[in-house]
């Protein structure tokens, strides 16, 4: 049972994951990304490689989704935002703070403003991913 709310809940997170993130690094940060991430990296938007793009975000709802449901077992949206929050803070800090230091890819600007966005759309999807679980028996 717990695993059908962690995957049904999951994919509700990482549709929020998804929508967001394409509204913030699609839409309103798209300069934002050119100018602070190395020349030739980022990819035009029709060479984007779509499934793996949702299939990204669709994993890191179902991470976020076993996170709440298996290990802490939240019931309140408002808490499973916070947790979401901070497990996001801490995940992408630590990604993005390795790849600052060991891969010329980013600069600093690029780390702080990810963290911040990464961090909203995570509070984001842990409300959803409660709300979900707390409809499937």
């Amino acid at each position: 049972m717990k695993t059908t709310k962690v995957l049904v809940s999951g994919i509700a997170g990482g549709i929020v994951y998804f929508i967001i993130g394409g509204f913030f690094y699609g839409i309103l940060l798209r300069d934002f990304l050119s100018n602070n991430i190395s020349a030739g990296e980022l990819k035009p938007q029709d060479q984007v490689v779509w499934w793996a793009g949702i299939a990204s975000n669709l994993i890191l709802g179902i991470l976020v989704a076993y996170i709440l449901i298996y290990v802490d077992n939240i019931s309140r949206a408002g808490k499973g935002a916070t947790t979401a929050m901070i497990v996001g803070f801490l995940m992408t800090t630590s990604y993005d703070l390795a790849l600052y230091a060991l891969v010329n890819l980013t600069t600093l600007n690029f780390v702080i403003v990810d963290v911040i966005i990464t961090t909203i759309m995570s509070a984001a999807a842990g409300a959803v991913i409660v709300q979900v679980s707390k409809k499937i028996k």
